[in-house]
């Protein structure tokens, strides 16, 4: 990038040009490596919470291991091998599939 801002210069371009290419430049290469994942993920969790059924078998993001027993609209009541715990929607991070089922 600098040697890109050097010779704008010594091409008789002005620098305020090429520190405003630069910037952009930085913009861009920030949405996609920082701001586009983040919303990619923040998607999936979403489909995710939605699609959860009971009896799903789920991992939540603290690591519990556990078995859906009831959805509301932000809580998810887990069976887990000593009770039922509550959790909130987005707090579910994996849907472990069955033994008969494929991932996607």
């Amino acid at each position: 990038m600098f040697q890109l801002a050097t010779a704008a210069e010594d091409a008789g371009g002005d620098s305020g040009s090429s520190f405003l290419l630069f910037v952009i430049v930085m913009a861009l290469i920030s949405y996609f490596m920082f701001i586009r994942p983040q919303r990619s993920r923040t998607r999936k969790q979403k489909d995710l919470a939605g699609a959860l059924a009971i009896g799903d078998q789920v991992r939540t993001f603290g690591g519990l291991f556990g078995v859906v027993l009831s959805i509301d609209a932000e809580v998810v009541v887990l069976g887990i091998e000593e009770g039922r715990v509550r959790v909130a929607k987005p707090a579910i991070a994996v849907r472990i599939p069955n033994a008969g089922e494929s991932e996607e």
